[in-house]
């Protein structure tokens, strides 16, 4: 059994950055994110709305619960098809 001490140091905010381009949330991300992170990666991506892209360029480390989260968060804005005639 694993048991948490009551006096556990939060942890630190996430080093996240996001700006407005055409009304889409780009957010820059410059840290791991793994089990520890999730959480406050996924309360920083449902704060930034539907469209968003997420530079990850700066990512060290991406565990599968961060990546999953990275991808079920939104959808990507819909772009209309172009016709092949």
């Amino acid at each position: 059994m694993i048991t948490v001490a009551s006096d556990a140091v939060p942890p630190a905010p996430l080093p996240l950055t996001s700006r407005l381009v055409d009304d889409i949330a780009v957010i820059t991300i410059s840290v791991l994110l793994d089990a520890t992170t999730r959480d406050q990666f996924a309360d920083y991506l449902a704060q930034a709305g539907p469209a968003l892209i997420l530079d990850l360029g700066g990512v060290t480390f991406m565990d599968s619960r961060a990546r999953d989260q990275s991808c079920t968060t939104g959808s990507a804005p819909s772009r209309p098809r172009r016709s092949s005639r």
